[in-house]
């Protein structure tokens, strides 16, 4: 199953209030852009980390808690809070870490709603998905850029991932083209992200966002957070 949505996940309270702390802080810091709020990355810690607070403790510790629960068996390779202001852009479509993992996962919490306007989207194959991600996998290895064109002619609907706020979803976002959606409303999107891969895959993989974000305040803005050919497999040629 590529996307399913958990029911009776426990929200703790000091969850919320960690996170409403944690949003607070980011949004006085850089407010116009789309920009990801760094938590913690695995691999990360030998670069410049500050001292962490109370508050990214316990999204840490409940983010590990979480993925237990709903990604037994794997490992959690960082953990985010996501920002789409209004008049964001819209990103590539890609696949998280597939250069470094077969299978990942990404479990979100809709800290505010996500609307048909501003969301998630994604590509919807039907049944011909696992063929198209295969063939994309093939060519990234072999140093060919990715382009629309080269999955014709396979000819995608995109999907909108809508969730109410406090809804639980999690994604197989290395199977699935997703992407940062335009947002074409009035509010700004926020999301908590964990991602969860199978770390023996790749034991020495390092979270380059966390990594960047450490020297900003935890900050990764839109020049890191959509430059999407490093780690991930980014489908170009897609009309916004």
């Amino acid at each position: 199953m590529n996307i399913d949505y958990p029911r009776d996940v426990c929200i703790t309270d000091e969850f919320r209030e960690a996170l409403a702390q944690v949003v607070c802080k980011a949004t006085a810091e850089q407010p116009s852009e789309p920009f990801h709020y760094m938590i913690w990355g695995r691999n990360a810690e030998g670069a410049r980390q500050p001292k962490g607070s109370e508050h990214l403790a316990t999204l840490k510790e409940f983010a590990a808690k979480l993925a237990v629960t709903l990604t037994p068996g794997m490992d959690v390779i960082s953990i985010r809070v996501l920002f789409s202001p209004p008049g964001s852009p819209a990103q590539p479509f890609h696949l998280d870490y597939a250069q470094h993992f077969s299978e990942v996962r990404t479990i979100f919490i809709s800290a505010s709603p996500s609307t048909a306007s501003n969301c998630t989207e994604w590509l919807d194959f039907g049944e011909t998905n696992s063929e198209i991600v295969a063939r994309a996998r093939q060519l990234v290895q072999k140093g060919i850029t990715l382009e629309l064109s080269d999955l014709s002619p396979h000819k995608p609907a995109v999907q909108s991932l809508v969730l109410d706020a406090g809804q639980v979803c999690v994604l197989r976002t290395s199977h699935v083209f997703h992407r940062r959606g335009p947002n074409r409303s009035e509010f700004t999107r926020i999301t908590f992200n964990v991602d969860v891969a199978h770390l023996p895959e790749s034991p020495e993989f390092v979270d380059l966002d966390t990594c960047r974000s450490l020297g900003q305040k935890r900050i990764c803005g839109l020049d890191v957070v959509d430059a999407l050919d490093e780690q991930d497999i980014c489908l170009h040629g897609f009309p916004d």
